[in-house]
């Protein structure tokens, strides 16, 4: 699920719903079981969402930072004490200008309006070999090197 829309309905169990609107789910596919986030209080949290929501390239770019700065505030406010969790903004990593739209210069301000840590993960699958796959998708070199990040 997106932040202002899925890449596809077809690859989402609950095409109607947003991801902020799944986040306080224990989990994402029932609407029956919810977190409770002043059980355990993270020193970090990565917020690595965006790059598909241009796929269909039916998002107003304004609309999307819009979103994106609301959806973190509501993650903020999730936690108590949210505001002394080090959030971590990721982009990058995969294909990231889907229809001439790119995320990450829009997930880059919000992350700098809100004084938290942006991390700008490059586009491994420009490399286009057996490890860092061709079609956008992280391969297994570029799944290692995300995780080493």
């Amino acid at each position: 699920n997106g932040v202002v829309r899925q890449a596809s309905d077809l690859w989402t169990p609950s095409p109607n719903l947003l991801m902020i609107d799944q986040f306080n789910r224990t989990l994402a596919t029932s609407h029956e079981y919810y977190n409770d986030f002043s059980q355990w209080i993270p020193t970090d949290a990565v917020i690595y969402i965006g790059v598909n929501d241009f796929y269909s390239g039916k998002v107003n770019s304004h609309h999307f930072k819009s979103a994106y700065l609301n959806m973190t505030l509501r993650l903020i406010d999730f936690y108590p004490h949210g505001n002394k969790i080090n959030f971590i903004h990721l982009c990058g990593g995969s294909a990231t200008n889907y229809n001439n739209n790119d995320p990450c210069p829009m997930i880059e301000a919000v992350a700098k309006q809100l004084e938290h840590i942006y991390l700008f993960l490059g586009d491994p699958a420009a490399k286009c070999n057996m490890q860092y796959v061709c079609d956008g998708e992280r391969g297994l070199d570029a799944q290692v090197a995300l995780a080493d990040y």
